[in-house]
């Protein structure tokens, strides 16, 4: 006999223009809501099972999760969609888990999250609006259906990681790694110059401003070979570290927004088709 359960992350960091029209469906049993009782503005996950422990039915990888684990995922892929639609602070630390009996919510698996998203102070006091809701509906769709393995789904898992970690260093290459998944060239020949190439034409139809942003891109890259390679920066570096780290999160944001609102570009960057299409992209400008 199956249980119904309901996975509650209640929010932290939330700063909100003008009215949201909640209770708002995400996707079918999740929904952004003023829910339930003593907990702040949440988002709420409900789904069936024998139990927490059963096995995730849907799971095809290597090793079984659990439907717990499965709804922890799906709370952090909301989070994540959230923060491409409109980065702010929102974020959770806690998921309380309910078992409901007859209408009555049992407390039945409390879990902190050992990171939770950490906003770059240049967005940290952004406000979301109800447009900002509706455009992370259609982002988790699409993280939510993306095949593992794939670049869209490394480029995604590493972003999350970045954006969990305070550490510059850290959160700076785990970008980077995002940015060489969805555009690095297999062949890894010349990759800082295809790699920029690739970045700016898939992201700027003008251009003079696809020539500013290769060189800035360029730049960025050369500050994570100097990373990778062990340099350690001066206190004059300080000042422009923030800059190029801004920058990067928006790189990917960007990348990853525009790929997952198109499905004609989802299933080009989750398949071999790939490579094909960021070579053909220098000849079509």
């Amino acid at each position: 006999m199956l249980t119904q359960y309901c996975s509650v992350a209640p929010l932290q960091g939330l700063n909100v223009t003008g009215h949201l029209n909640l209770p708002y469906k995400l996707a079918n049993d999740i929904t952004f809501e003023y829910k339930p009782d003593s907990f702040n503005d949440s988002v709420l996950y409900k789904f069936q099972a024998k139990n927490l422990k059963e096995n995730d039915p849907d799971w095809n990888g290597k090793n079984p999760r659990s439907v717990l684990d499965r709804a922890h995922e799906i709370l952090q892929l909301i989070n994540l969609s959230v923060w491409l639609a409109f980065p702010c602070s929102i974020n959770y630390s806690i998921i309380v888990t309910f078992k409901i009996l007859k209408n009555t919510w049992n407390w039945e698996n409390l879990s902190s999250l050992p990171n939770s998203l950490y906003a770059h102070k240049k967005y940290a006091r952004n406000r979301l609006r109800q447009e900002n809701i509706e455009r992370a509906k259609i982002l988790l769709n699409g993280l939510m259906h993306i095949p593992r393995p794939s670049a869209i789904w490394v480029a995604g898992y590493s972003l999350w990681t970045s954006l969990t970690e305070r550490t510059f260093e850290v959160r700076y290459l785990f970008l980077w790694i995002a940015l060489e998944a969805l555009f690095g060239p297999e062949d890894h020949r010349e990759i800082t110059f295809r790699l920029s190439q690739r970045i700016a034409f898939f992201l700027k139809n003008d251009k003079d401003k696809t020539f500013n942003i290769y060189e800035e891109i360029k730049n960025g890259y050369k500050w994570r070979s100097k990373l990778v390679h062990g340099m350690k920066f001066s206190k004059s570096d300080n000042s422009k570290l923030d800059e190029i780290l801004f920058f990067s999160e928006n790189l990917v944001r960007q990348s990853l927004v525009h790929i997952l609102m198109n499905q004609k570009l989802i299933n080009i960057f989750a398949s071999r088709k790939r490579e094909e299409y960021l070579d053909s992209l220098i000849f079509s400008k």
